[in-house]
Formats: structure tokens, C-alpha cells, sequence
């Protein structure tokens, strides 16, 4: 008869891994007042993102912020709005968000920077 041996190891292509999630979209502006800059951004499905996070669900998205001159971004918000209404901004001082994304596996690469915002000036 035939000697077929022991079964090979499955090949590890079978199935993709959970993986960190995909890099969200920079944020943009939708709305500015003389002390609101409004932002959202968007997420784009990757390959094989099962919902939009290589099979391990998106549980938060976390948004920062700098300010002026400083180099420093300052946590904003987490949670899964996927947009925000940042209060009490001024006029004079230039505003950058960038986001990223939560799994179970980790977090994402920032998003790029979004474009430098302003609030409208008081006339």
C-alpha cells in the first residue's frame, strides 16, 4: 500500500495574521468659527482588513494636536467619533492634528499631519 507519512505543517500563508491597523487619513478641516476648528478623517479599508483592521476590530482612534511653535503633541480624545470639535482655539496661533488607531494587536502609525488650521480672526 502507500506510505504517506505524517501530515505536513500547514503553510503559515493559510490565513493573514492580526496585524497593527492600516494608517487612518490625515485629518481635515470641516468647520472653523473665531474659537472652533472642526476636523474629521477618514479611514481607508487595507487588504486584507477584515472590517478596516487586519482582522483584529478597531477599538479606539486617538487624536492629537499641536499648537503654535511647540513640538509637542498633546492628546486630544480617544474614542471611535471619527471627528471633532476642538473649542477655544485662537486665532492667532496655527493649529495640526493627526490621528491614529487602536486593536488588539497595537496601535497604527500616526496619520500624515493634517494641513495647518486656523480659526477665523474676530472682526
Amino acid at each position: 500500500g502507500h506510505d504517506w507519512g505524517e501530515f505536513s505543517v500547514p503553510s503559515p500563508w493559510a490565513r493573514t495574521l492580526a496585524a497593527h491597523p492600516s494608517r487612518p487619513g490625515a485629518p481635515e478641516l470641516v468647520q472653523r468659527t473665531d474659537s472652533l476648528l472642526s476636523v474629521k478623517w477618514g479611514h481607508k479599508f487595507g487588504q486584507f482588513d477584515s472590517s478596516i483592521s487586519n482582522g483584529s476590530t478597531i477599538t479606539t482612534y486617538e487624536l492629537q494636536c499641536r499648537i503654535g511653535r511647540s513640538d509637542v503633541w498633546v492628546p486630544v480624545k480617544e474614542d471611535m467619533v471619527m471627528e471633532h470639535e476642538e473649542w477655544g482655539c485662537q486665532s492667532v496661533v496655527p493649529y495640526w492634528f493627526r490621528v491614529r488607531a487602536l486593536n488588539g494587536e497595537g496601535w497604527s502609525e500616526y496619520s500624515e499631519e493634517s494641513e495647518e488650521m486656523r480659526p477665523k480672526r474676530r472682526v
